[in-house]
């Protein structure tokens, strides 16, 4: 069970951030990301820490929050090579650009970006820039940032574990479909670091992303009847969006 744990934290990260992940490979290494759903908030951990961070230093060398929120923002592009970013503009360019369901799934497919991705990735860009300039205080973003890190991801188990892939090959149907027990102790982490980092404070973000992820999962369904991993990047950008939109607004 502990190999198996291991094993799971070492494909999230490696899957999820482009930190070098080294280890003794074995038998339990043969995980899918549907099996390691339960770890998927611990990348996050490492992300908002490292950009939370990186907040607080540009602050001290005296650069002010909406430089130094663009600074941080734009490691953790390159902390995560930018997935999450591209299956948002995927999903946007496929559900806005396509007439049918077969179209749709052909630009998400297409590497290429298109106009309505383009304008996707600048909103999301500008918001979490100007809710994290907005915060200002560097304890509190460097919490908020660990903890929306962890929540936003935490959430694409659900859209995985909600709809069926929405293609007969590609990332969803390696995946496969997580546990419900998979499931739940994603929320859990995410929850509980929520409470443990802004106690009652978390509890607005929350509510922001199950209603993002609820939006995601109604929108994916409703325009190509599943999921795909560019779904899953949607909501996690939708959701971390969402977080940092409530955070400000609360505090």
């Amino acid at each position: 069970m502990i190999k198996q744990c291991f094993a799971d934290i070492r494909l999230v990260m490696g899957f999820f951030t482009r930190i070098p992940v080294y280890g003794n490979h074995s038998a339990n290494d043969n995980r899918t990301l549907a099996q390691a759903a339960w770890a998927f908030p611990l990348p996050g951990l490492v992300v908002g820490a490292a950009c939370g961070g990186i907040f607080a230093a540009g602050l001290t060398l005296g650069f002010t929050p909406l430089i130094a929120a663009l600074l941080a923002l734009s490691a953790q592009t390159l902390l995560t090579g930018a997935l999450h970013e591209d299956g948002l503009a995927d999903t946007v360019d496929g559900f806005a650009g396509g007439k049918t369901r077969q179209e749709r799934l052909a630009i998400m497919k297409d590497s290429r970006i298109g106009t309505f991705g383009v304008l996707a990735l600048l909103f999301s860009l500008g918001l979490r820039v100007a809710c994290i300039a907005a915060l200002a205080d560097a304890q509190v973003v460097l919490l908020a940032w660990i903890f929306i890190a962890m929540g936003s991801r935490s959430f694409m188990v659900v859209i995985m574990g909600a709809l069926p892939p929405a293609r007969a090959d590609g990332l969803a149907v390696l995946a496969q479909t997580p546990s419900r027990t998979g499931i739940s102790m994603a929320l859990f982490l995410a929850v509980l670091a929520g409470f443990a980092l802004l106690g009652t404070h978390a509890s607005t973000p929350l509510a922001a992303a199950a209603l993002a992820t609820t939006f995601v999962l109604l929108w994916a369904k409703r325009r190509i009847g599943g999921m795909t991993g560019d779904v899953c990047g949607a909501a996690q950008q939708l959701s971390e969006m969402a977080m940092w939109l409530a955070l400000a607004a609360a505090l």
